[in-house]
């Protein structure tokens, strides 16, 4: 049984190596709609035209075609494919995938059923694997790549030009829902698909929509990658196990090798001669005495600068200090510092009646 994969998301979601990785273990090729352009407008002279050109400048037409004689291929119609969907709407998938109207058919009058396009059973994809990230890891995802190949000026234009390509994206999204059905209109900075006038006007929408209208739920897989590097684990797990003669592939991740930042060692000082050695040896020990010498002065400076201070604090502070201490000690009172708050008020209080009173009694005194 062939497998046939659709792979879609947000810009930036990893799209393209979730693609890559799938083709790798399905053993089966990996399509890029511009890679096709460009490979068959090598071999197919009525498409030299086109060679350089982007997608969204070629007919709708021409990718239908170019894209069927892909498909069409040996490897593809009997193993499968993985399509890298990129940011695809759903009338440009259906160029690709369904049906197309008879040219000659008569218009449905008014109050007939609406035309339906079947998807090709041939091309038709058995499971549809959709990347689903917030905005905020995808502008951080986005932010970091950047970061480690621009200035800082040049991440932040990157970056409100990404912004606008995923409102563009988030514009599609809520389209599908009707939230933003009136408004619909082809993204910005893309130009209509030519040929669609062929297929009935309705509002552009996400292209995993065409999907969804014609597969069963089954089909589909919403996950976000797995972390890196083996990024399509989860997706795997999913789907299964190649069910095609080819058998299991490898993988990207298995070729991937951590980066290993090289780092010169410190070049190795040159030899010095015995006489130099000593002499230095010799001045450093001079340096470092002198520096000793110089801390010790200093020490005993601050410490003779400190006697008065330390002698005053000794005969006036510490006996009453330390009497309500041992105060403390012996009562053991519920709030000690409270205790010794008011110890020390009191023995201020006593001292200045002691002073007052020596005080008039030399005032009483005959002098001497």
């Amino acid at each position: 049984m062939p497998t046939r994969i659709v792979v879609g998301g947000p810009p930036k979601s990893g799209k393209t190596r979730m693609a890559q990785e799938l083709a790798r273990y399905y053993d089966v090729p990996c399509l890029n709609l511009q890679e096709v352009v460009r490979e068959l407008c090598e071999t197919q002279e009525e498409w030299n035209e086109y060679g350089e050109a982007i997608v969204g400048d070629v007919p709708a037409e021409v990718l239908r075609k170019m894209m069927h004689i892909k498909l069409e291929q040996h490897s593809c119609k009997w193993h499968g494919y993985v399509f890298d969907g990129m940011q695809m709407n759903n009338i440009e998938l259906r160029n690709l995938f369904s049906e197309i109207p008879d040219p000659e058919a008569a218009p449905p009058e008014e109050g007939d059923p609406a035309v339906v396009l079947n998807l090709l059973p041939a091309y038709t994809p058995n499971t549809v694997v959709w990347m689903t990230m917030d905005d905020d890891e995808l502008k951080e995802r986005l932010k970091t790549e950047l970061c480690l190949e621009m200035e800082e000026e040049e991440v932040d234009v990157k970056l409100e030009a990404y912004s606008a390509q995923l409102e563009e994206y988030r514009a599609l999204e809520a389209a599908a829902s009707g939230e933003a059905a009136g408004d619909a209109a082809p993204a910005k900075g893309k130009k209509p698909a030519k040929g669609a006038a062929d297929v009935p006007a309705e509002v552009l929408k996400l292209g995993k929509e065409l999907f969804t209208d014609k597969l069963p739920e089954d089909k589909f897989v919403f996950m976000k990658p797995a972390e890196w590097p083996d990024t399509s684990m989860q997706i795997r797990q999913a789907i299964g196990v190649p069910k095609n003669i080819s058998g299991p592939g490898s993988l990207l991740s298995d070729e991937w090798v951590p980066v290993v930042e090289e780092v010169e060692p410190d070049p190795e000082p040159l030899g010095v001669p015995p006489a130099i050695a000593t002499i230095r040896a010799a001045k450093a020990d001079f340096e470092a005495k002198k520096a000793y010498n110089q801390e010790v002065d200093m020490n005993r400076a601050l410490f003779e600068m400190a006697q008065p201070l330390r002698l005053k604090l000794l005969e006036s502070v510490m006996p009453t200090v330390t009497e309500g201490l041992i105060k403390v000690c012996e009562g053991q009172p519920n709030d000690p510092i409270e205790f010794l708050h008011r110890f020390l008020l009191e023995r201020d209080e006593l001292h200045n009646q002691q002073a007052n009173e020596a005080h008039n009694n030399a005032a009483a005194s005959p002098d001497l």
